[in-house]
C-alpha cells in the first residue's frame, strides 16, 4: 500500500490521510486476505509510523519494522513539484515471523551479498 504524503504532486496527494482513513485502506485491503502468513508492506509519511503499526497490530500484524528506502540520483524534474525527499520510509509488518525463514538468495552469492539478504530481504 502506497499512502498519501500531502505534497501535491499528484490528485489525492494534497494532505495526510487521517487515522480513519488509513484504517478503512487496512480494513479493505484484510477483509479479503485469509493468509495467516501474510506480509504488509505500506509506504508511508514518517510522521504516520507510528499510527501504521498500530492500526496493523489490530488487525494481527504483531510482528513491525520500519524499512528506510534510500534513492539515489533523486531529482525532480518538474520544477514546481516541492520538495523532494531522498529516502521513502516504510512499514512492514509480518502476520507471522516464522515466514522469513523462507527467503530466497541467490545461488551465486559472495558472502557480503548473503549476508545482505540476511539482513534486508
Amino acid at each position: 500500500m502506497d499512502l498519501p504524503m500531502g505534497l501535491g504532486k499528484f490528485e489525492g496527494d494534497d494532505r495526510l490521510p487521517s487515522d480513519d482513513e488509513i484504517r478503512r485502506s487496512v480494513a479493505a485491503i484484510e477483509t479479503v486476505n485469509r493468509d495467516t502468513q501474510s506480509i504488509f508492506f505500506c509506504i508511508v509519511h514518517d510522521s504516520q509510523i507510528k499510527t501504521v503499526k498500530e492500526i496493523l497490530k489490530s488487525y494481527g500484524y504483531l510482528y513491525s519494522n520500519t524499512m528506510v528506502i534510500y534513492k539515489q540520483y533523486k531529482t525532480d524534474k518538474a520544477a514546481q513539484g516541492g520538495f523532494v525527499s531522498a529516502a521513502l520510509f516504510a512499514v512492514v509488518a509480518w502476520k507471522d515471523i516464522k515466514i522469513n525463514r523462507f527467503r530466497m538468495i541467490p545461488k551465486s552469492a559472495d558472502a557480503v551479498t548473503v549476508a545482505q539478504w540476511t539482513q534486508n530481504v
